[in-house]
């Protein structure tokens, strides 16, 4: 079993995808489909909307419906985080605006474009909690090193009660130690590693838990993955993270979320479309899945 949560970024959080019947619309008999399964697994929370969520490349319109359907669907069986991401202020607000009325659990905060200043980024995010009625957790999204949070721009928006903490895939281990430390600063600050394969060794250094986009496909690898790092059981780690990196380098290689989504088609969960019609995963990386998940048995988790 999990520990007792302290915070909602305890545990595993899965990103969710963001099933598509075509590039132009959302299957949501898939979407929950993927919720179920990820909620049946034990995860922690769901994220949608995030990166793993394509959430840039879906209208506004559709947003608000995954917002609507999830929150629905889900029926308080899990914590709801919503992302906010290269969102204009008074869209941010209106998104925010449709969680609160759905009962959303908490939003996802990123750098609203690029690029931007941290400044910018700061007015930005100043504008955006002095009219959000939820709690709030940043995010640093991965490959944006010129738009991520930084360190100084945090401790001036620790001020504000509702930031609740940040969920970090930069894979900046050294700005990650720095966001621990903010603990010091605001007991209540959580951290999540957004980076799967670096969550059991993010466990022992203080962090809260992880957003591991892999719980889309085996929602319980992750969660016995965290059990086991903090209980320090270093034998059920080692084994466990072995499988984790395994599907880091047959499943996301050469890319991540093309190559989850084509995974999950593979095992009848929602179809390998993109919301962003001009990514289309290409055939060497379609056999190497192919061959993983034939050789692949889940009863070893």
């Amino acid at each position: 079993m999990n520990k007792k949560k302290q915070t909602l970024l305890d545990g595993i959080i899965v990103p969710l995808v963001t099933p598509m019947k075509t590039p132009d619309e959302p299957d949501i008999n898939d979407l929950r489909k993927v919720i179920d399964r990820v909620i049946d697994g034990g995860v922690d929370g769901i994220f949608i909307l995030g990166t793993t969520g394509e959430c840039p490349d879906l209208s506004y319109e559709w947003k608000c419906r995954i917002i609507e359907e999830s929150c629905s669907y889900a029926g308080g069986r899990t914590t709801v985080f919503v992302g906010i991401i290269n969102t204009p202020l008074n869209e941010a607000i209106e998104l925010t605006k449709v969680s609160s009325d759905n009962k959303v659990d908490c939003m996802v905060l990123a750098a609203p474009y690029y690029p931007i200043s941290q400044e910018e980024n700061l007015a930005y995010c100043e504008g955006y909690l002095q009219q959000c009625p939820l709690p709030v957790c940043f995010y640093n999204r991965p490959g944006q090193d010129d738009i991520v949070f930084k360190i100084e721009v945090i401790n001036r928006l620790l001020r504000f009660k509702n930031v609740i903490g940040i969920k970090d895939s930069s894979a900046n281990m050294d700005f990650f130690k720095e966001a621990l430390e903010l603990k010091k600063l605001k007991p209540d600050w959580a951290v999540s590693m957004g980076y799967e394969h670096l969550v059991a060794g993010a466990v022992p250094m203080g962090a809260d838990g992880g957003i591991t986009g892999g719980a889309n496909l085996f929602p319980s690898l992750y969660v016995k993955l965290y059990n086991a790092a903090v209980s320090n059981n270093k034998s059920e780690v080692q084994r466990l993270q072995a499988i984790v990196e395994s599907i880091v380098s047959h499943v996301y290689n050469p890319d991540y979320l093309m190559g989850l989504k084509y995974a999950l088609s593979c095992k009848n969960i929602c179809s390998e479309i993109m919301a962003d019609r001009s990514q289309v995963i290409d055939n060497e990386q379609k056999k190497m899945i192919n061959s993983f998940l034939e050789t692949f048995d889940e009863k070893n988790i």
